[in-house]
């Protein structure tokens, strides 16, 4: 019998008390695409509670160092990634989900993201078309849902949730769609 392909869950939702609800609903579609899904923590965890270290216990570096290893791990044990990379905390996604997708880009395992709502566009006009932040930086205009970097790791950025993203992932190659 062949095990079922495991797909790494990327993405902030770790950080909302509703995780055990999300990885709950995760873990229900891979069920039924035959997937296994693999989470940075454990399905039943909230970070949102008291005793939790480094979010409401004081944590040290090498606490960081042992959560970080432990996400390495889970990613060079999966067969692809499924990212959130939907803008968190401000225009850009989750820097830790960027890390753990270019992570397994390296590795040669395939990325599908997914942003929960189009990017709009920002910044004040130019004189020469472009536009540009309130510091002066000018923003790309590629058309892409996130970064030029972060898009050229993925073999697709979908509008969508994790559900699209999932499905897209267990679709037979011949029945993906760009």
């Amino acid at each position: 019998m062949m095990a079922k392909p495991s797909v790494y869950i990327a993405g902030p939702a770790v950080f909302h008390p509703g995780w055990p609800s999300f990885a709950q609903l995760v873990a229900q579609k891979c069920m039924e695409l035959g997937l296994k899904p693999l989470f940075p923590i454990a399905p039943s965890q909230s970070l949102d509670r008291p005793g939790i270290i480094g979010v409401s216990k004081e944590g040290t570096a090498a606490d960081a160092r042992a959560i970080f290893r432990d996400c390495l791990s889970q990613i060079r044990k999966c067969d692809a990634v499924i990212a959130d990379l939907t803008p968190f905390r401000g225009e850009e996604p989750d820097s830790g989900t960027v890390v753990e997708t270019s992570f397994a880009f390296s590795l040669g395992k395939p990325v599908i993201g997914y942003v929960q709502k189009p990017k709009e566009t920002k910044g004040t006009p130019t004189s020469y078309g472009g536009r540009v932040d309130a510091e002066g930086f000018v923003y790309e205009c590629f058309g892409l849902s996130t970064n030029l970097m972060v898009e050229n790791v993925c073999q697709v950025v979908l509008q969508g949730d994790v559900g699209a993203a999932l499905a897209w992932y267990a679709a037979p190659l011949e029945h993906r769609h760009f």
